[in-house]
């Protein structure tokens, strides 16, 4: 709980804890001067309609500082409380440490950027397949190697590319990976390109599951091995 220009009257246990003061440490300090100073002016908008009677709550992720220096992140929700004739009394201030969900997504956010980056430069071939077998994307390699734009392969498939003679089989290994028999494959097999032409390939196929062992998707590396044949 605190004033309308941000002195600590009262502060739960909780609070104390994430921010490693006591509760009259706190009442000894601003909420001004406990947020990191970069995002001092976070929500500062919001909390200036909050005062003028504009709105009666709002929410932000801002940083504080902990007594030991440490800086971390929080998800605050801030609310009016008015007396009978709607004068602004107090304001109160719930607090969550989403540190941690920030680092991970961060980091997650990181990963795709390789990712990303991998799949649009890498010179093999990389398609990412539904689980009904169903392409999702098709980086630039593997679309140079088919001879179609991306969009002409999305949602198709693999029936679309692959030699009449060789897709039973491709079918069946495909069929044995999702049904959990292993979690990767590699073979040699012919495709055919949109100008009718047919070629040798390399791949590999890996299943991607979840946290839980669920599966996502699946990813298919493809590598042009005509020269080679």
């Amino acid at each position: 709980l605190t004033t309308p220009d941000g002195h600590l009257l009262r502060a739960n246990q909780a609070v104390c804890q994430m921010s490693g003061y006591n509760e009259a440490e706190l009442q000894n300090s601003t909420d001004f001067e406990n947020t990191y100073p970069a995002d001092r002016q976070v929500g500062f908008d919001l909390l200036a309609e909050l005062l003028a009677g504009q709105r009666d709550s709002y929410q932000v992720e801002k940083r504080y500082v902990r007594k030991n220096g440490q800086v971390f992140w929080t998800r605050l929700t801030l609310s009016a409380v008015r007396d009978a004739q709607g004068k602004l009394s107090h304001l109160v201030s719930m607090v969550e440490d989403i540190d941690e969900q920030k680092r991970v997504l961060e980091e997650l956010q990181k990963s795709e950027a390789r990712f990303r980056t991998l799949f649009t430069t890498a010179a093999v071939g990389i398609g990412i397949l539904s689980l009904d077998r169903k392409l999702i994307d098709a980086n630039p390699a593997l679309c140079e190697m088919y001879g179609y734009d991306c969009n002409e392969l999305v949602g198709n498939t693999s029936l679309m590319v692959t030699h009449p003679d060789d897709y039973p089989r491709a079918s069946a290994q495909l069929q044995r990976l999702l049904n959990g028999e292993f979690d990767s494959f590699f073979d040699e097999r012919r495709y055919i390109r949109k100008n009718g032409e047919a070629f040798w390939a390399h791949i590999t196929m890996s299943l991607v599951r979840d946290d839980h062992g669920q599966p996502l998707y699946i990813v298919g590396l493809v590598n042009d091995i005509d020269e080679q044949k």
